[in-house]
């Protein structure tokens, strides 16, 4: 009888779960507050669904402060003061950045890539 049957199944099982918990997303940190909501723009970022980096979540801050995990194909949206940003992802060993301009009630749409391309859309 063969014995590296179940074992298998186990550690397969086991990656599988890994795999699912290094992908998920959601937020991590607390948004930044909005002091003149009536002014407020907004910032969406969406992480494409590219294979590269597949397995690893993007993490997201803005001026240095933790927000998101973005998995593949996952969006997110948040209300920000007009003002100056500094937007940063990071995936593996890609560490990507941008600064950013919001201004008043504007909605600013940019697509995330893992090699570091930002898109506005």
């Amino acid at each position: 009888m063969c014995k590296t049957k179940p074992y298998r199944s186990a550690v397969l099982a086991i990656a599988v779960l890994i795999a699912g918990c290094a992908t998920a997303g959601g937020r991590i940190g607390p948004l930044p507050t909005v002091n003149r909501p009536a002014e407020a723009g907004t910032l969406s970022l969406f992480r494409d669904g590219s294979l590269v980096g597949w397995f690893a979540p993007m993490r997201v801050r803005i001026d240095q402060n933790d927000l998101y995990r973005l998995g593949r194909n996952q969006r997110f949206s948040l209300n920000l003061d007009p003002g100056d940003y500094l937007l940063e992802y990071s995936i593996g060993f890609n560490t990507c950045s941008r600064s950013i301009h919001l201004k008043p009630r504007q909605t600013l749409r940019l697509r995330l890539v893992a090699n570091c391309m930002i898109y506005e859309e």
